[in-house]
């Protein structure tokens, strides 16, 4: 797969569980959203949706929840720490 492949994959699943988890429409969820003020997530919610990635097969160790203050900067972080 090529990275381009891995990014779009990455942020379709990203947006796909967290509308799951947030219960809303996938639609209703954009790359550029930020969590505090678009989707009115705490930073403890937050940090429970990312632990739950880890389910998904995503590696979530190396995230730092400092760093990641949209949907996309969350993509993109877990595109970077699933490459070899």
């Amino acid at each position: 797969m090529t990275k381009k492949i891995i990014e779009k994959t990455t942020e379709e699943s990203v947006i796909t569980l967290l509308s799951e988890y947030l219960g809303v429409e996938h639609d209703d969820i954009h790359l550029e959203d930020t969590f505090l003020e678009d989707l009115h997530i705490s930073p403890a919610d937050l940090a429970e949706f990312i632990e739950s990635l880890e389910t998904h097969g995503y590696s979530t160790s190396k995230l730092n929840l400092e760093e990641i203050e949209t949907v996309g900067d969350l993509s993109e972080h877990l595109t970077v720490n699933s490459e070899i």
